[in-house]
């Protein structure tokens, strides 16, 4: 039996960000809405406002407010808004996909302000080790007054389950949206020529937020030692938050000088202009010093593309190929392995289908859809 069956199928999602924001959890997140949707489950999501946000059919929308500089007055909107809400609808389940309405609901079930008619669940897509001691503290103390936590990646699943919290985990990979699960041969080539592209040409690829932890110093560092090539090509991704934007321009202007036109940079890209980005490439690049998954290793190799990133957190866990793995900041490393792949066209070939056939027997939607399913059962 599952919750569908109980008479209260009703579930609150809790966002410290709008469910419109680019990044990967918003992503993984809509993907799972969908998925319950279909499974006939009552959605209700309680997040900050965004005027400029596409609704979900079928979802109602609560909000909390605005995102806040001000600490204090951020926790309270939150902390008012989950109330309030909670009060209002009595969902059967709470369900938290970000770290600030983890921390909150941990508080407010040892305060006792949550009815313990109400399940509550908690979705680390950071990493428990690049946490605040704060954090951490309060975490290894009274995490497990909820009733689970889902993590992405099993190294993830083992840091909490030594944090008192053993009995309470799952681990539950990303997955992504139907269209990652089709292929055709034909688009890429026609993409690839669409853009440009020679078939000599050798395409690396990079993308995500413009923020610190993406190491975005390192890819200018790889694309320096990489663009004497003849045949190297280079096509980026970009998105930004708060305050990114005037330094992610100023990056901009360095790369189109240092590359000229063997570049082409894309800013906010929605999911058709993603596929058509990964379609096109032979190569993505991870430089991230901290990642709880790395959503954007799976797209790209659901698009036959070698998959090259960082030994950070969950990056080898979902790569699953040690040959493909640097340490942190270690550019002649990362450059080293591009460079095999492109003078080595049969390795290449041999690589692609390795990680398209990886992503497609260990990330199937189906496996996926049964785990999360199952994941809001609760005796």
């Amino acid at each position: 039996m599952n919750n569908i069956e109980n008479k209260n199928n009703r579930l609150l999602f809790v966002f410290d960000y709008p469910l419109s924001d680019l990044g990967g959890a918003s992503k993984s997140s809509k993907t799972i809405i969908n998925i319950l949707l279909k499974n006939k489950y009552d959605i209700h999501v309680l997040e900050p406002y965004d005027p400029k946000e596409e609704l979900i059919d079928g979802v109602k929308y609560h909000y909390w407010g605005k995102v806040e500089s001000n600490k204090v007055k951020l926790y309270k909107n939150k902390i008012v808004g989950l109330l309030k809400t909670s009060n209002k609808i009595k969902p059967c389940i709470i369900h938290s996909q970000f770290s600030q309405y983890g921390f909150i609901l941990v508080l407010l079930k040892k305060m006792h302000m949550i009815s313990k008619k109400n399940k509550t669940m908690f979705t680390d897509r950071d990493f428990y080790s690049s946490y605040s001691n704060k954090y951490r503290f309060i975490f290894s103390k009274y995490a497990y007054l909820l009733d689970k936590i889902i993590c992405t990646t099993q190294i993830n699943g083992k840091l909490w389950k030594e944090a008192n919290c053993r009995n309470r985990v799952e681990v539950i990979h990303n997955v992504l949206e139907p269209v990652w699960y089709q292929y055709d041969d034909n688009e890429r080539n026609l993409i690839r020529r669409n853009k440009g592209y020679q078939e000599s040409d050798f395409v690396v690829g990079f993308a995500g937020r413009f923020t610190k932890y993406k190491r975005w110093d390192d890819v200018y560092k790889i694309c320096e030692k990489l663009c004497s090539y003849d045949n190297m090509r280079f096509s980026f991704v970009l998105t930004y938050g708060n305050g990114e934007y005037d330094t992610m321009q100023k990056y901009i202007e360095r790369l189109n000088k240092l590359l000229g036109s063997k570049v082409t940079i894309k800013v906010k890209a929605d999911i058709n202009e993603m596929n058509s980005f990964y379609y096109s490439l032979d190569c993505f690049v991870l430089t991230s010093d901290k990642e709880s998954f790395g959503r954007t290793l799976l797209e790209a190799a659901s698009r036959k593309c070698v998959v090259i990133g960082t030994n950070a957190g969950g990056v080898p866990e979902v790569i699953g190929k040690t040959e493909n793995l640097y340490r942190v900041g270690d550019i002649n490393k990362a450059t080293e392995i591009i460079i095999m792949y492109q003078n080595d066209k049969s390795r290449l070939l041999l690589d692609k289908e390795f990680f398209f056939n990886r992503f497609n027997n260990e990330f199937s939607r189906e496996k996926f859809e049964k785990e999360i399913c199952n994941s809001y059962y609760f005796e």
